[in-house]
Parts: structure tokens; sequence; C-alpha cells
């Protein structure tokens, strides 16, 4: 049920108190997890939780998480709460499990995409960063949502598995839709071509966000099909996570700019870059458009 966090060693539980999972362990009963090897008084609960802090010391309740929460995933485990009856809480352990199931294997897709390597194959993965985080102008210190912050920049990163990662900065009069995704796809994939001195590759498979307002679009959907009928592509596979579930290597990137963004001054769309840049000092290949 936890959702992990890319940029931290860290999994998120979906309640955001400890008593919850007081009574959904009790409704459910004993479980075979030593955090659950307690008689059943929350008091009892609480003292085995911090006994057992070693064990879940990568576990947090879901109070201020970084990580947006799955809609299905918070259903399943209200209605083991609300449950009358053991036959209840097992029927909807089984839904939830196999929702579980099903994520592990959109990502296992996902992954397995990543590591192949091939001549002709090209996996990459797009997705934008919060822009709270990337707001102009920036004072070292600043957060997400402080007053100072007026120009709503975008930064939008683009990573291709096994070569280098792109981001870009978008100004705040470019509208957020399919057009600029396809844009940046495109043009990332030129800059590749370019920089590998490669042909284009005739296997595609793109992972995005599961959002139908810029990604999951007809016009993304014809825009790759008449690349493969003009036989730019042989096949161009898209991979899209459940809402609440596409927490992935990307994200990593983007805490590690806003960690560093947090550090220094960002008044103009220049410096934004160049902070973006600065932000992978160990020798990673980026490029910052």
């Amino acid at each position: 049920m936890a959702d992990h966090d890319p940029a931290k060693p860290f999994c998120y539980l979906p309640f955001a108190d400890r008593k919850d999972y007081w009574k959904e362990g009790c409704s459910i009963g004993k479980l075979s997890h030593p955090l659950w090897d307690w008689d059943h008084s929350y008091p009892n609960f609480i003292k085995t939780w911090a006994n057992k802090a070693d064990d879940f010391r990568f576990m947090k309740v879901a109070k201020n998480k970084p990580v947006s929460s799955c809609a299905e995933c918070i259903r399943f485990s209200g209605q083991i709460l609300a449950a009358k009856s053991r036959e209840d809480v097992a029927r909807i352990r089984r839904l939830r499990k196999k929702h579980f199931l099903e994520v592990q294997a959109e990502r296992a897709k996902y992954h397995e995409a990543r590591e192949r390597v091939e001549d002709g194959y090209l996996c990459m993965i797009i997705d934008g960063m919060d822009q709270k985080k990337t707001s102009l102008p920036r004072a070292p210190g600043s957060r997400a949502g402080d007053e100072t912050e007026s120009v709503k920049t975008r930064i939008i990163g683009v990573k291709v598995h096994g070569y280098k990662k792109y981001f870009y900065i978008v100004p705040p009069d470019f509208p957020h839709d399919s057009n600029i995704t396809i844009s940046l796809l495109l043009q990332t994939i030129c800059l590749w071509t370019k920089e590998t001195g490669g042909p284009w590759p005739k296997y595609l498979h793109i992972q995005m966000d599961n959002t139908c307002s810029d990604n999951k679009t007809q016009v993304m959907l014809a825009a790759f099909m008449r690349m493969v009928e003009a036989e730019l592509m042989a096949k161009v596979q898209f991979g899209f996570l459940p809402v609440g579930h596409t927490h992935e290597d990307i994200d990593a990137c983007f805490a590690r700019i806003a960690s560093y963004l947090r550090k220094t001054v960002c008044s103009t769309f220049q410096q934004l870059a160049d902070g973006t840049t600065d932000a992978f000092k160990d020798g990673e290949a980026v490029s910052v458009v």
C-alpha cells in the first residue's frame, strides 16, 4: 500500500494517522508481520511501533508527503476500516492486492524497457516539475508557495535512458498541452540523433504521466501514428502508470534541482537554467534548453 519516493529512500503509507493503521489491523486480525505482534490495545500498538523503529525506519505516514496518493488505495483502505465482517475484509484485501499487482506489472514493463539495449531502440520518460518550485524570482531558502514567487515558470524533463537528461525551461505564456509535449519529445529525439550521429530510432518507448490533458490525448496519438505511417519509426509504445503511482526516476532528478534552487538566487530564466545545470555537478550528462 506504500508509495515509493524516488528522490529519497522512503515509502509513504496512505494514512496520515497511525491510529488508522491500528484500526485496520484490528479489522483484519493478527498478521504475520512483526508490527502486528501485539495485544489489540492502541497504547501497545504505539509501543510496538516505537520498538520496531529500526525495522520501519524507511516507512513514513502520509502527513505532508511529497508524492501524490492513489485514490484506489485510499478507497480500499477506507472500505477495510468500515467493513462489518471478516469476509468483507478478505474480499476487499483481494481486490486491493489485484490493484497492487496491476501497478507492479505496469511498472515492470517500463523498467524492462529502460534496461533494453539494442540498436534502433530508444526509451525515454518525460514529466514536468512542480511549478511552485520553479517560480521566479527566488531567493535562498524560498520554498513552494512563497508570496515572492510571481512568474510561474516550468521545467520539463526528458530522460533518455542510457544517454543523458534534457531539461527545458518553459515560459509561463506557453500553454501546457499536447503540442508542447510533442514538440519537446521530437526536439529531444533530434538532439539525441545529432549528438550521437545515429539515425532516428525505429522502436520508441515513451513513459508519461497518466493525464488526459496533455499526454493521453488524440493529438499525441495522431502525431506519432503519422510518424509510423511515414516510416520514420516502426513502432511507438506509450507507458502510463496509474494515477498516484507515477513516481519514477525522473522525479529524483527534479528533487535534486529543487534542493539546489533553495540555496541560490534565481531571478531570470538564464539563472534558472544555470541552476538546473549546476544541480548535476557529478559528471552526469545534462543539457538545459
